[in-house]
């Protein structure tokens, strides 16, 4: 009983009224990510995007080419496993959110709720890995520097 209240409670505090966008156009090419995309994954994630404050500060933190061309070829890669991520936590806060508001059982809207925090935890890891990745790439002055000037 008291899980269920916690995840209750966690899935409460954590429930927006973010509507779901997607991220990708009919013939299924990856669309750069929108200022709204991003707010959806600040609201999603609370680790930080240092992939995009790199990219954005590479001059400023003595970015090589290289090491940009591993970064690129990282996100890339992983990118595409993050948005549809992104899309399903706010479909599934969303649909959380309607069900309480349309009195359905405490037990069902408890159920969606754990699975965004299921999914809110993959995006943590997601998150987490590449942190690593980037401190695998950046001298340790670099990432130092990237941290300290993160915002």
């Amino acid at each position: 009983m008291k899980k269920i209240l916690i995840a209750l409670s966690i899935g409460a505090i954590t429930l927006g009224g973010v509507s779901p966008v997607s991220y990708a156009s009919d013939n299924k090419k990856a669309a750069k990510p929108s200022a709204e995309f991003f707010k959806q994954l600040a609201h999603a994630s609370f680790m930080p995007n240092l992939m995009k404050h790199i990219k954005q500060n590479k001059k400023k933190l003595k970015i090589s080419k290289e090491q940009m061309k591993a970064l690129k070829g990282y996100h890339k890669q992983n990118a595409p496993k993050v948005h549809p991520m992104v899309e399903k936590l706010t479909a599934t806060e969303a649909r959380a959110k309607k069900m309480a508001l349309e009195n359905f059982p405490s037990k069902m809207v408890a159920k969606v709720g754990r699975e965004s925090l299921y999914i809110r935890h993959d995006l943590m890891m997601a998150k987490l890995q590449c942190r690593n990745f980037v401190k695998s790439v950046l001298s340790p002055k670099q990432y130092r520097k990237a941290l300290e000037s993160y915002k």
